[in-house]
């Protein structure tokens, strides 16, 4: 029997249209749904009364960053927290400065969630919280990063850079003035940058402001619990934030002076004293949520 030329050329003309379809149809979905399913990112603040902790992490993931640990006996709650989470892994943990309000939970947290690298202010203290946050990075930590320079680093969609006093004379901050060493942090994803900014008082603000560092962002952690200074209207100013949280307790409230000019700014002001807030960022957008 004869092969009907004609026919298998129709025949290959529908294969090869079915297949550029399926080639078609498969690139547009895939492209809308990666613009889509961008993954989301989540900063928590917790309520744990006049003292820091932030955990950074992105939706899904099994690591976080966490911004200081609060003092010694919010290590627990810290580390439930992550557990309910779904967080198994610390890749990340960033020291502000060694008060015991940021430092104190170091010990416990250390202890019970694997950490990759911890980053911490270049200056030496004294007391019994710093010896214990000492003792507890020598003994669960491998990686230890000093930090005397700005530097940079990423994890994953996450870019970090990072600002130390950088004062090395002690020219402006001398023993006793460790909330001006603060490591202040800057985090951006996609479109949206977050500050956090440790302790820093007066003469460091303003010096931070005539430096070149480009402090215009979305969300700020307000600095040291809300403590009002004569450059706490300049920060505010110059950072152009929507979001701006301060860390502190109802037995040691922020400052009436910083949350009218948080508000004053513009700015959503939101206070941990009133329960654990959630920020979600798409890239886009940042939606906030208290508990």
């Amino acid at each position: 029997m004869g092969i009907d030329r004609k026919y298998m050329k129709k025949e290959l003309f529908a294969m090869l249209l079915f297949l550029v379809c399926i080639l078609v149809s498969g690139c547009s979905s895939g492209a809308t749904e990666t613009a889509s399913q961008l993954p989301v990112f989540h900063i928590k603040m917790l309520k744990i009364g006049k003292a820091d902790t932030a955990l950074l992490y992105m939706e899904g993931e099994e690591e976080a960053v966490v911004i200081d640990v609060g003092e010694s006996d919010d290590g627990p709650e810290i580390v439930e927290k992550l557990e309910e989470l779904g967080i198994i892994r610390i890749s990340h943990l960033i020291i502000t400065h060694y008060d015991k309000d940021h430092i104190g939970g170091a010990a416990y947290v250390l202890e019970h969630v694997p950490v990759g690298q911890v980053i911490q202010p270049d200056y030496y203290t004294t007391g019994d919280n710093f010896e214990a946050y000492q003792e507890a990075v020598k003994r669960y930590v491998n990686d230890i990063c000093t930090v005397s320079e700005n530097m940079t680093f990423s994890v994953g969609c996450l870019s970090f850079s990072l600002y130390p006093e950088n004062d090395p004379e002690n020219q402006y901050f001398g023993e006793g003035e460790d909330n001006s060493r603060s490591l202040v942090t800057m985090v951006s994803y996609q479109n949206k940058r977050f500050l956090f900014t440790g302790d820093i008082e007066e003469k460091r603000i303003e010096l931070l402001l005539d430096s070149e560092i480009d402090l215009g962002c979305d969300w700020i952690k307000i600095p040291h619990h809300g403590r009002f200074n004569g450059q706490t209207k300049s920060l505010l100013k110059a950072v152009g934030a929507k979001d701006g949280v301060i860390c502190c307790s109802e037995k040691n409230p922020a400052d009436k002076k910083t949350v009218d000019e948080v508000v004053k700014a513009g700015m959503t002001c939101w206070i941990t004293a009133d329960g654990d807030i959630t920020f979600t960022c798409d890239g886009e957008n940042i939606y906030g949520k208290q508990e």
